[in-house]
Order: structure tokens, then C-alpha cells, then sequence
């Protein structure tokens, strides 16, 4: 609502308006528990990711596929030396992977109990934080600058 006082009297104008673009009004819907940034909108109907630049990403003719990328079968030690050295991230144990961020190379810095470890595009993965002196006590989260 917008208002205006005018002496003794205030006066309300409210409008109502529908956001949308040329397929028709855009949405953000839960994806299975995820959310797309506040500047993207993803609309379920047409399977149309609206990104803040203007790009639209459609997802219905993408097929559907589930890859690992880091850890094994097995989990790891929780004293890990190994874990210190680069290796293939398909061939890494991880022991409790709490957390996850993406930074602007496409790297995935993964949360795993004490340690932060950071898988390369290239598939590489080496830890670049070792908490151990102090394990974590509760749940922590991860964030990387866009910028960097």
C-alpha cells in the first residue's frame, strides 16, 4: 500500500500486480528441499530455470543423471593422514559430509566432519582445513564468495 497525509486525513491506493515475462507469470518453487538464489526464479510448469541475467535454462528435455563425484563406499578414518594428500575424488572416503558450497571455478568445497576439503573440476580433491584440534561440536555451514 502507498499513502499520502493530507491535513487530518490519510488517503490508501493499493495495487496489486502480477510479475511475469513473455511465457507468463514466473514462480520460485521447492526443489526437493533446495532453492534457487533470490535473484532466479524456477518455474515448474514449463521446467524453466529464469536466471537474474535474462538467460533461461530449461530442464525438461535434460536428462536425468546422478554421478559421484567424491567419496567412496567405505568411510574414512577419523584421523585421516591420507586425507592431507591429493587424490581422485571417486577414490576419497569421506566420513560425514555436512556441508557443501560451490565457488566461482565450479570447485565444490565439501564440509566432512573436521576436515574442509576441496574438489577440483578436474576431479582432484584435497583437504584445505583440518579443525581437528577442535572438532566440531554442531552442525556448520559453508559459503564462498562469488567474487573469489
Amino acid at each position: 500500500p502507498v499513502g499520502r497525509r493530507s491535513r487530518d486525513a490519510v488517503f490508501w491506493e493499493k495495487k496489486t500486480v502480477q510479475l511475469g515475462g513473455p511465457l507468463g507469470p514466473v514462480v520460485s518453487a521447492g526443489l526437493g528441499g533446495w532453492s534457487v538464489d533470490i535473484h532466479h526464479s524456477y518455474d515448474p510448469l514449463s521446467g524453466i530455470l529464469h536466471m537474474g541475467t535474462g538467460r533461461k535454462i530449461g530442464f525438461r528435455d535434460r536428462s536425468k543423471i546422478v554421478q559421484t563425484l567424491a567419496g567412496t563406499s567405505k568411510r574414512r578414518s577419523q584421523t585421516c593422514p591420507q586425507c592431507l594428500a591429493s587424490q581422485k575424488g571417486t577414490s576419497a572416503s569421506l566420513l560425514a559430509p555436512v556441508a557443501i558450497a560451490v565457488a566461482a571455478d565450479g570447485s565444490l568445497f565439501i564440509g566432512d566432519y573436521q576436515l574442509i576439503r576441496r574438489l577440483y573440476p578436474n576431479g582432484n580433491i584435497t583437504t584445505v582445513v583440518d579443525l581437528s584440534s577442535r572438532p566440531p561440536s554442531h552442525a556448520y555451514y559453508l559459503a564462498v564468495s562469488p567474487v573469489d
